[in-house]
């Protein structure tokens, strides 16, 4: 898949959508459409989910081991 480190995923997310790392977040968002009224309210829990996958992606994690898992690639680029 065009990686540079080996893939070197042990644990599942909570869903077992995706394998991760370990102390890896899991940044997988979806919107029930199904739920959804109105073409209004899709586009508001858009904007919402879209701000809240950029701030699972982009902000320090708390943890260091999570900032250190997910800031690894920083060094190989």
């Amino acid at each position: 898949m065009g990686e540079v480190l080996k893939d070197s995923a042990g644990v599942v997310n909570p869903c077992a959508e995706a394998t991760l790392e370990n102390a890896e977040p899991c940044n997988l968002l979806e919107l029930a459409l199904n739920n959804l009224e109105s073409e209004d309210e899709f586009e508001h829990a858009a904007r919402l989910w879209f701000r809240a996958g950029k701030r699972v992606t982009m902000d320090p994690y708390h943890q260091p081991l999570c900032d250190e898992v997910v800031n690894v690639i920083e060094e190989w680029v």
